[in-house]
């Protein structure tokens, strides 16, 4: 899946993503040399994420990637470490969290439901979300109003489509069918009705777009990290606009970290994706918390 979105990606941006890329399937293991490594689905603001079991030589490794249980699909965490997982020798762990206050972060669900009262409170609302965040998207579109108009451009729409393709067999978490691509024949009907559009930050062809409903029934709802609107730019993008912040991480919270750090009981740590590495000990200081330099090499 995540192949099939970067190579859509490719269309939008001039990066450079090669066709060639090996793919894994959940669940599956496979081999590099005689390292076996077992790649799991896991909660995360971008679909497709991954924790990866890596075993050789007796011993175990879990990396978890970025990862959270706070999600639509967070309930699968302890449910993997209990199966699949168990004790580890050492624990590879994002801990972007530990440099925050916020020691829980609200649920998908609540957001969702947080989301339903401003989409029937303004009549014009203009969603600003990651194009590949789909469990945010599905969120929103889960809670649109009868009778008012959800629109995208075309390729939110080419991304929101392939997931429905790939997902509808497994979950009905991902049903965007009443997503439109927008168009000048539609402005009669979302003038009278009303809509919400998913947007992109610094996208000025959206913004040539919003002006026009620059007015006391139109709200922003911003829907992303807030280091972004630090940026001059970003924050040029929703001026003069009245905007809501609706948004939760997409990352584990102390009580996520607590749950893998509890099921795999790990001899040693490492710590990656923060600013914070020594915040760990706040949350489990039984084990043995290893800060490696670049380029260290550490032996389990």
């Amino acid at each position: 899946m995540t192949k099939k979105i970067l190579l859509m990606q490719k269309i939008e941006n001039t990066s450079r993503i090669s066709k060639n890329i090996k793919t894994f399937e959940q669940g599956k293991s496979f081999y590099i040399e005689d390292i076996k490594i077992t790649p799991f689905m896991i909660d995360h603001s971008a679909f497709d994420s991954y924790m990866f079991l890596i075993e050789a030589e007796g011993k175990k490794i879990l990396h978890t990637g970025d990862f959270r249980n706070h999600g639509f699909r967070g309930k699968g965490l302890e449910k993997i470490l209990d199966k699949f997982v168990g004790n580890i020798d050492l624990l590879i762990s994002e801990g972007t969290v530990l440099n925050r206050n916020n020691r829980k972060n609200m649920t998908e669900y609540e957001l969702s439901q947080k989301a339903k009262e401003i989409l029937r409170e303004y009549k014009y609302i203009f969603i600003i979300v990651a194009s590949t965040n789909f469990d945010r998207l599905a969120a929103f579109s889960s809670e649109i109003p009868r009778g008012k108009y959800l629109l995208c451009d075309s390729y939110q729409k080419n991304l929101l489509d392939v997931i429905v393709k790939d997902t509808k067999k497994f979950t009905s978490l991902y049903q965007f069918s009443k997503v439109l691509v927008y168009n000048k024949n539609l402005d009669e009907k979302i003038n009278k009705y009303g809509f919400c559009m998913f947007v992109r930050l610094g996208n000025y062809s959206h913004k040539k777009f919003m002006e026009k409903y620059k007015n006391e029934k139109t709200v922003v709802i911003y829907s992303m990290w807030k280091g972004y609107l630090e940026n001059e730019k970003n924050k040029d993008f929703l001026k003069d606009f009245e905007y809501k912040e609706l948004h939760t991480s997409g990352h584990a919270d102390f009580s996520a970290l607590k749950i893998v750090l509890k099921k795999t009981n790990p001899k040693k740590i490492i710590p990656i994706h923060t600013e914070n590495p020594e915040g760990f000990k706040e949350i489990y200081n039984n084990n043995v918390l290893i800060l490696p330099n670049d380029k260290e090499v550490i032996i389990i």
